[in-house]
């Protein structure tokens, strides 16, 4: 194994200092940082706002080890965007879940699809 293929640069020169002639989507990236490390202890709440925005910025994975349809990348793009539906649910449900997966997943059940009503372009 060699321990340089985990080092990584930073994914962002993103700094704290506000600047106003910066363009929107780089205001976007300083706020949503700042908020990311201050919701970090909610990990629910940081990691909805990292799906909702894109930012922080995250480094990229190294080796994608499921089988979730969720892609290498910084994990925005093709990342986790929800959780896939539990066992039981194709099991006690099966006929409502396929209608459902159909109708508003597009017909794939992978943790990389977004859920309906987050459909702005990644």
């Amino acid at each position: 194994m060699n321990p340089d293929e985990y080092n990584a640069t930073a994914p962002s020169n993103i700094t704290v200092a506000w600047n106003e002639s910066d363009d929107e989507e780089v205001k976007l990236e300083r706020i949503i940082t700042q908020k990311y490390l201050a919701l970090y202890p909610n990990g629910q709440e940081a990691w909805s706002e990292w799906r909702r925005t894109g930012y922080p910025r995250q480094v990229p994975v190294v080796k994608n080890l499921t089988n979730a349809g969720v892609k290498t990348s910084d994990g925005y793009k093709d990342g986790v965007r929800r959780f896939t539906y539990p066992r039981s649910e194709y099991q006690q449900n099966n006929e409502n879940l396929q209608k459902a997966i159909q109708q508003h997943l597009g017909g794939i059940d992978n943790a990389s699809v977004n859920v309906w009503w987050d459909k702005k372009n990644k």
